[in-house]
């Protein structure tokens, strides 16, 4: 086994609950089948066959569904294009060069702020950089095939990516240019239950604050709690992009960057961002919420240990607003700690099958509103043995590639919501995610 398996992690053979369409994109976790598909890569670049070596690399980025990465052959080159979000990163390998490039705009003219901006980012860029070619502003790299192994053009590739798909939404909506992406967008059905979702829920976090049993001036965590949460949320259910994903990407910043000292007036730059958010007008906001493939993570992975750590570094606190009778800032405790690992790193594949079942029991009416068929988690009666039987299944589906994975269902309990939410996040730090 490489050192680049080590790196990396392995996952399911399939999903539970199409978990794989929610939240953000992780390439960490690859199928046995692909490792051995790497593997191949770097024996035939090894052996001096560099095109069959990159057929075997771009076969190894494709992920579930393939519709990330297509690859061609014309007049003795490769011809391939890779997706990452709304942006296309197309390239050609001869036998003896690499071109790649991202087209993120097409103007007459550029603004000079932009061009500086870029030319200082450039600095910073280890495998691509910035140019313009008369009027496409394009992110390009050129290489040499026979110092370019699978390695080195899998970083490439990540750079380019990641940035491209990181900086375009910005600039357009900075600089007001024209984006030259393809987007598939969603029903207009689905994207209205979304917007009203995220409407509803930012408002209700608002109606909390202002008539809850908590003072939030006083207790400004209580607050911080129940904007994180509400943002975390978004990000994960709904996946949004542009404007929109900068602003819950702001929010999270803002209640860790420890600019101020003062936790009321970080409370108050978040609550300036929700209205902001609140204040995109319906359509605009409807326009980023579309379908994308992706072939790059960025978020690091993170293990059971530290799973568990953030879990119970954070439960202790939701006592004492149970016995405030705060139920709504309680639940949000469970909710933000859910949302943080969600949204601060790549968790693994069960893990995140388990959160999304957390989701669902917390938010039934959203998954029915979408069309997703789900199970009942309102009837009393029927809840507890609902429960064991979906985490069993969660769990069955991964077990050949998480055979440690055992959750100690015991440890749950029904009297009350906040309480079963407690003990459902107790169980899963207890559970042992180590992949085979």
């Amino acid at each position: 086994m490489s050192w680049f398996k080590k790196f990396r992690q392995k996952p399911p053979a399939s999903n539970v609950f199409n978990a794989y369409a929610f939240g953000r994109f992780s390439d960490a976790f690859k199928t046995p089948e692909k490792y051995d598909i790497w593997d191949e890569s770097i024996g035939l670049f090894d052996e001096g066959k560099r095109f069959s070596a990159y057929r075997r690399f771009f076969e190894y980025l494709k992920n579930e569904g393939g519709k990330n990465v297509f690859v061609t052959s014309d007049q003795g080159a490769l011809q391939f294009e890779i997706i990452q979000g709304s942006k296309s990163i197309r390239g050609t390998i001869t036998s003896k060069n690499i071109f790649i490039q991202a087209l993120m705009a097409s103007e007459e003219e550029y603004p000079d702020e932009l061009l500086l901006d870029l030319l200082t980012e450039n600095y910073n860029l280890k495998f691509c950089k910035y140019t313009l070619n008369k009027k496409q502003l394009l992110l390009v790299s050129h290489s040499l095939v026979q110092v370019t192994s699978p390695y080195k053009l899998y970083y490439t590739l990540k750079e380019i990516a990641l940035t491209a798909d990181k900086k375009d939404d910005l600039i357009y909506s900075k600089f007001g240019l024209m984006n030259p992406s393809s987007k598939k967008m969603q029903p207009r059905e689905r994207k209205l239950v979304s917007y009203q979702f995220i409407t509803d829920l930012l408002r209700k976090v608002l109606t909390i604050k202002d008539v809850g049993p908590i003072d939030t001036k006083k207790y400004p965590s209580a607050l911080r709690y129940l904007l994180l949460a509400a943002a975390y949320k978004v990000d994960f259910l709904i996946k949004p992009e542009g404007l929109l994903m900068d602003y819950l990407e702001k929010i999270d910043r803002l209640a860790f960057s420890g600019q101020s000292n003062d936790p009321n007036t970080i409370n108050e730059e978040i609550l300036n961002v929700f209205d902001l958010i609140l204040q995109i007008p319906k359509e605009r906001m409807m326009e980023e919420l579309y379908v994308t493939d992706a072939t790059f993570g960025f978020n690091p992975v993170i293990r059971s240990a530290q799973i568990r750590d953030t879990i119970f570094s954070e439960l202790p606190t939701l006592d004492w607003y149970v016995e405030q009778e705060a139920f709504h800032y309680a639940e949000a405790i469970v909710d933000f700690i859910v949302g943080y690992l969600l949204f601060n790193f790549s968790v693994p594949p069960p893990c995140k099958a388990l959160f999304l079942l957390y989701y669902r029991i917390r938010d039934p009416e959203y998954f029915k509103n979408i069309g997703m068929v789900d199970v009942s988690f309102n009837i009393s009666k029927k809840f507890p043995a609902t429960v064991k039987k979906e985490i069993k299944k969660i769990l069955k589906q991964y077990e050949n590639s998480f055979p440690y994975a055992k959750a100690p269902i015991e440890l749950l309990e029904y009297e009350n919501r906040p309480l079963f939410y407690k003990r459902y996040l107790e169980m899963i730090a207890e559970i042992n995610f180590t992949p085979r």
